[in-house]
């Protein structure tokens, strides 16, 4: 046993030697041993530790096995990067077997029913990040990389080869499951993101954007082949399932912008076979009244599908009438402007 004595002469057990855990041989050349390579022997710590440079009295963040409370450029320099913790892994440089690789790789296991009371931070993460922001003035960097509550990059340094499993990713989410009692009706999210603004007066003056995805013009860093600001790959013929859905509450809600021109290479559908302001069907006389009031009146077109008799489209703000020939049928295509 290790222990540590406090300055009024009480001992604290502070660390031991697990000979129980089953482990790999220390490797024999580093000579980290003495004895026979077969006796197991680990340094453990087996109390609460803490590591602070910052001059303080007492801990933030102490309810924690392990606790790091460091200030930056306290025996680290400022002119590099400067890390409250700093973690390094890399393969033999040869052709040596692997099982998997990682410089961190973190578990939580939730078990039995627990009960979280610890609002407003009450939370079951693998890994939880926060930054607070409190700087005062106005300040002209980090230009490169940002202000981040994470920052996540994959570098694929020049040579480096190609792999054969799945394409490298700067980020790879997944959420799986292998349980078959009945859900609740909520969806099982592999990424859930929001963003809120929190002034009592929504005074800040800045926009919220959940996701941001960068144009490769923006760092002259343009793929010779393609370059796709979101890929989302086909789900398939199952009629609950799309691609991309995007939620209305009602009507003028939910809306989606599209500032540059939309190519679609296969039809597009209303999804219903009831009359839309989008397209639809009738016979004359027919009147249609839109969803919603328009600013600008749409721009309506009209088919006929009995024979060759004259038809015509009055389209309003709130909807459109189509006289001729009484009962000949007709489709419609109707597109807004606002």
């Amino acid at each position: 046993m290790y222990w540590i004595t406090t300055p009024d002469g009480v001992a604290h057990q502070q660390a031991g030697v697990d000979v129980g855990t089953a482990n790999i041989l220390y490797y024999p050349a580093l000579n980290w041993y003495t004895g026979p390579t077969d006796v197991p022997g680990i340094f453990t710590l087996c109390r609460t530790t803490y590591f602070r440079d910052n001059g303080a009295a007492s801990q933030v963040g102490k309810n924690a096995f392990v606790s790091i409370n460091h200030l930056f450029g306290t025996n680290t320099s400022r002119t590099n990067q400067d890390q409250a913790l700093w973690v390094s892994g890399a393969t033999a440089n040869d052709s040596s077997s692997y099982y998997g690789v990682e410089a961190i790789q973190a578990e939580l296991d939730i078990n039995g029913s627990p009960n979280f009371i610890g609002a407003p931070d009450s939370e079951a993460s693998t890994l939880s990040l926060q930054l607070s922001d409190s700087h005062t003035g106005y300040i002209p960097g980090p230009t490169n990389f940002g202000v981040n509550g994470m920052r996540i990059t994959y570098f694929r340094e020049a040579g480096a080869g190609n792999w054969q499993s799945v394409q490298p990713a700067g980020a790879r989410i997944r959420a799986s499951n292998y349980s078959t009692v009945p859900g609740v009706g909520a969806a099982l999210d592999a990424l859930s993101l929001i963003v809120n603004d929190y002034t009592a007066g929504k005074s800040s003056n800045i926009g919220g954007v959940d996701l941001d995805v960068g144009s490769p013009l923006k760092d002259s860093g343009r793929f010779p082949s393609y370059n796709w600001g979101i890929h989302i790959q086909d789900f398939g013929t199952n009629a609950s399932d799309y691609n991309f859905y995007s939620a209305s509450g009602g009507p003028n809600s939910g809306k989606n912008l599209f500032q540059g021109p939309v190519i679609a290479n296969a039809e597009i559908r209303t999804g219903k076979t009831a009359n839309t302001d989008l397209a639809g069907v009738g016979v004359i006389p027919y009147t249609m009244l839109f969803s919603e009031t328009y600013t600008t009146s749409p721009v309506c077109t009209v088919s006929e599908t009995s024979g060759l008799n004259p038809i015509m489209v009055q389209a309003t703000k709130i909807g459109f009438t189509v006289s001729g020939t009484a009962g000949d049928s007709f489709t419609y295509i109707c597109i807004g402007r606002n």
